[in-house]
């Protein structure tokens, strides 16, 4: 029971290639099970987004947060996003400039993390964290639904105006990697101040 959180976290990591593999697969044999693309594409995204509420309703309800689950349950957040980004780069809709922002930062703060354990604590998600996930979550959802109507032939009157909320959403995406990043920053700087000052 202990690890539950861990193991739903890891669902993540399982099924984030997957969803790589499945949602390229037409891209890669020139429209090949393109409908069914989508239809496992939505469930895989699906099942990821439940893995993330559960992970953390069993961490609390169960009280068993641990520094090891602090670190994991975002990275495995950042592991599933990037994924999906991925394969927005990968079909020429997300710009290459925003995703390259978008990882550099993801990598920053990961490095942060490293020292802020290495100096004995653990740096669980912050607020500005939060609201980035979301962010992240609607601009996967909106590019999803626009490759859902294209692949389909379904509402393609709409794509270019969902595609547009896309574009929007990878902006604010941006937006908030670069404002929570200096968020990040701060916040490692005042920890390691503190144990400056406490030594």
């Amino acid at each position: 029971m202990k690890n539950l959180p861990n193991y739903l976290s890891a669902v993540r990591i399982v099924l984030s290639p997957i969803f790589l593999i499945v949602f390229m697969f037409p891209v890669w044999t020139d429209g090949s099970f393109a409908c069914g693309s989508v239809v496992l594409c939505w469930i895989l995204m699906f099942l990821m987004d439940i893995s993330d509420i559960l992970d953390g309703y069993t961490a609390r309800k169960f009280g068993i947060v641990s520094d090891f689950g602090k670190m994991f349950d975002p990275y495995t957040d950042l592991f599933a996003r990037l994924t999906y980004f991925l394969c927005f780069v990968g079909i020429g809709r997300m710009p290459v400039w925003m995703f390259a922002i978008i990882v550099y930062r993801e990598i920053s703060v990961t490095f942060m993390r490293m020292i802020m354990m290495k100096h004995g604590f653990a740096m669980g998600a912050r607020m500005g964290g939060k609201i980035k996930e979301w962010v992240y979550a609607f601009a996967a959802i909106s590019s999803l639904l626009a490759v859902s109507f294209e692949r389909t032939g379904k509402c393609l009157g709409a794509v270019d105006t969902v595609w547009t909320v896309a574009m929007v959403f990878y902006a604010l995406s941006v937006l908030f990697t670069i404002i929570t990043f200096f968020d990040y920053l701060l916040f490692l700087f005042k920890k390691l101040r503190e144990g400056v000052d406490k030594n």
